[in-house]
């Protein structure tokens, strides 16, 4: 992911479930927090993704984001906005 936020509306389009899982339980908005992918992470968190699954590691989008921004991107912003974002735990 390139912060490709056309393709990621196609494929959610194609009827993907947002929080789909890799083999490492990863999902979508992890990959892109880990990758500062901006554009892609404020779309994921519209269609429905869930900030807090968590992945193999026991992290979720709020570790990712954290831990992320300890580099160059700026991931703190986005965990402000994960924060609006209710999901169910």
């Amino acid at each position: 992911m390139a912060n490709d936020i056309e393709l990621v509306k196609i494929i959610l389009d194609a009827g993907v479930d947002v929080n789909i899982r890799n083999a490492h339980n990863t999902i979508p908005l992890h990959v892109a927090l880990a990758r500062c992918a901006k554009l892609c992470v404020g779309f994921l968190l519209s269609a429905g993704a869930n900030c807090n699954l968590q992945d193999d590691e026991g992290d979720n989008a709020f570790h990712i984001a954290a831990d992320s921004a300890k580099m160059i991107c700026e991931n703190l912003e986005w965990i402000a906005v994960m924060l609006r974002y209710p999901n169910e735990t």
